[in-house]
């Protein structure tokens, strides 16, 4: 019984660790083509946050693959 307790206790620790680890960012990845379906590489791309206008930059890469992280949820 008291193996028992001890896995339960070390659990809800891991647990409330683990909520620790939440983060209020987020990522936006894609990747641009053409109407043909050929990628578009060093092509800008630009996210705006509607709400404050904010504007956030990224190129595409070779493979037409583009990443803009940190933004705010």
């Amino acid at each position: 019984m008291a193996r028992e307790t001890v896995k339960l206790i070390l659990l809800a620790i891991v647990c409330a660790l683990l909520s620790f680890a939440q983060q209020d960012r987020g990522t936006i990845v894609g990747t641009v083509t053409d109407p043909s379906g050929s990628v578009m590489p060093n092509v800008k791309v630009t996210v705006r946050r509607v709400e404050t206008g904010t504007v956030f930059n990224s190129q595409t890469n070779a493979a037409g693959q583009y990443r803009v992280p940190n933004l705010p949820i």
